[in-house]
């Protein structure tokens, strides 16, 4: 059972009941508009403050947290065909998707970018700042925007791994040969050369370099650049992307950029 502490700090106590939320319907714990903090009991500790203001609050946040999720499509007025009408509601099949999911939840932002924080470690703040934009804009159905910050959060991770292997390279003519790509425009020569020096290096046997599945890695800062550049230029025949492809993207980036911090925390300490 989800228990949390609720008090009347707005934007952490907003964020803690969005959690909260989507924790009781993945336990399914709840299938109406609460209108009592009966509803709740045992579920909630209210700290700080006049209590009854604290409840009446913390019910008005439910309120707004399960309208927003409404617009979001995780879950949608009506129990069943008897029931079509609020206050009932039921989890849609895209939302049984979202629940089901685990870490990483751009519908929750906030335990998003705490979970993403700790499996990169110490994130790079240009990218943190763009993955913050993407998820503020898929929360609000900008699946343009979402798509564009997100593609920038990529290129920024992957320019920083970039840095990282010109630093540690051991050759002098390898490093003017990547530092002349560097300064090129082209983002596919750049791959091409990360590409091919981490299959060497993955090729050598006892250097400890970390084991990793070097064409999800590509397939994934590809898929999203491309992506990013279809919409980032002026066209007739846009190529809008649908929710369920931002929301795939977003899911598999923290995974992404773990990739990317394990192999610069490498470089860091080895020449290559």
């Amino acid at each position: 059972m989800v228990k949390i502490k609720f008090s009347n700090e707005e934007e952490i106590s907003f964020e803690i009941v969005r959690t909260f939320v989507l924790e009781m319907l993945k336990e399914k714990e709840f299938n109406q508009f609460p209108y009592a903090i009966d509803s709740f009991k045992g579920n909630v500790e209210f700290t700080g403050g006049m209590q009854h203001k604290l409840r009446d609050k913390f019910l008005l946040i439910v309120h707004e947290i399960l309208w927003e999720l409404i617009i979001q499509r995780v879950i949608t007025p009506g129990s069943d065909s008897d029931n079509i009408n609020l206050p009932k509601f039921r989890v849609t099949d895209y939302g049984k998707k979202v629940l089901a999911c685990g870490e990483f939840i751009p519908h929750d932002p906030t335990n998003y970018l705490q979970k993403y924080s700790q499996a990169v470690g110490t994130p790079d703040s240009v990218a943190f700042e763009y993955l913050k934009e993407s998820l503020r804009n898929f929360n609000s159905g900008c699946y343009l925007s979402a798509t564009m910050m997100l593609g920038i959060a990529s290129e920024r991770m992957f320019l920083t791994l970039c840095d990282a292997l010109l630093r540690s390279l051991s050759s002098p003519k390898e490093e003017k040969q990547f530092r002349a790509i560097l300064d090129r425009i082209s983002l596919v020569a750049k791959l091409d050369f990360v590409r091919k020096k981490i299959e060497y290096l993955m090729s050598q046997k006892g250097n400890n370099f970390p084991q990793i599945q070097i064409t999800n890695l590509v397939g994934v800062f590809e898929f999203i650049r491309v992506q990013r550049n279809d919409i980032g230029h002026p066209q007739d025949k846009l190529q809008k992307p649908e929710r369920d492809d931002v929301y795939v993207n977003l899911r598999i980036f923290p995974q992404y950029c773990k990739t990317l911090e394990e192999i610069k925390n490498y470089l860091k300490s080895n020449k290559v």
